[in-house]
């Protein structure tokens, strides 16, 4: 599957875990929780919705909207390794923005993923007699991480790396 595939999938799977939330969520919704995981700020069933759906349209919205925008964004707003290298024939550079746009949506996926795992434990958390975040939380945070900086070192280190003359 592409890096667009798979942000289209993640965008219609968020989508779907807000509806359901939509219909599941009480009708007094933890919000917050502090460094203990517990709820430390509620919010009505609507409000929690609206705060989910907004955050999702502005994080898919500008990373899809990046993403489908690299063609027309000026070299002097993107910063690659080798970047001299890429600029240096049209072919290169054109071939340098697929693989931005391939990136950026890859970045949106991964990250719409994260929002989706978001609403579904906060549906988790509001289901509990003392509703708090348990460790599934910090799993979901740590590998969101490490794939985020696991990609940006594989960018880095090999991705954008000249091919060699001849």
């Amino acid at each position: 599957m592409s890096s667009r595939g798979a942000f289209v999938v993640s965008v219609a799977t968020f989508g779907v875990v807000l509806a359901i939330a939509a219909t599941e969520l009480p009708d007094r919704v933890p919000m917050h929780f502090d460094a203990t995981g517990s709820a430390d700020r509620w919010a009505g069933r609507t409000e929690a919705i609206v705060t989910f759906g907004l955050l999702g349209l502005f994080v898919g919205g500008l990373f899809g909207g990046i993403a489908a925008a690299t063609g027309r964004i000026p070299m002097s707003m993107v910063n690659v390794p080798h970047q001299h290298w890429w600029l240096a024939e049209p072919d290169r550079e054109r071939r340098m923005r697929g693989l931005l746009r391939a990136d950026m949506y890859w970045f949106a996926a991964t990250t719409m993923a994260l929002l989706t795992i978001i609403v579904a434990l906060t549906l988790r958390a509001s289901r509990l007699d003392k509703p708090h975040l348990d460790a599934w939380f910090w799993v979901s945070i740590g590998l969101y991480l490490a794939a985020t900086f696991g990609y940006l070192f594989y960018c880095w280190r090999s991705r954008y790396r000249p091919e060699p003359e001849g």
